[in-house]
């Protein structure tokens, strides 16, 4: 019986919307000295999940965050995010949009009201045969 292994979903989201908005798609804010509050900025956050099931799949739930000093340009980049999550699954093998819990609702940054919107959707990774 073979023994799966998954790789970080933080980071495979990253890497396909790099793809779309390179240089702008963080796991993490950047330091306060080195952020421009008015740059695009897309955070990919891991929400959980509850983890594997069918032997080789992997659930688990994103939350992302899109940030720009434009309230307009903050919005329709999320809701362009959002299209690109959804369709992942036909880009890629291996990756299944399971749903989402919200659209992208709008929620400014708390301190420095920077205009983000933010939303979690529920994926599905395919595991990598691990042989030891």
């Amino acid at each position: 019986m073979a023994v799966f292994e998954f790789d970080d979903p933080v980071t495979l989201a990253m890497r396909y919307l790099n793809r779309f908005y390179p240089g702008r798609v963080a796991r993490e804010e950047p330091d306060y000295d080195k952020y421009d509050k008015d740059a695009l900025l897309i955070l990919v956050r891991d929400g959980g999940g509850s983890g594997e099931y069918a032997y080789q799949l992997q659930d688990v739930r994103l939350t992302f965050e899109v940030r720009s000093g434009s309230q307009r340009e903050a919005a329709q980049v999320a809701n362009r995010v959002d299209a690109l999550v959804r369709d992942w699954t036909y880009r890629e093998g291996g990756v299944y949009y399971r749903g989402g819990f919200s659209r992208p609702l709008y929620q400014p940054e708390p301190d420095r009201r920077i205009p983000a919107y933010l939303w979690t959707v529920n994926l599905a990774f395919r595991g990598h045969p691990l042989t030891i």
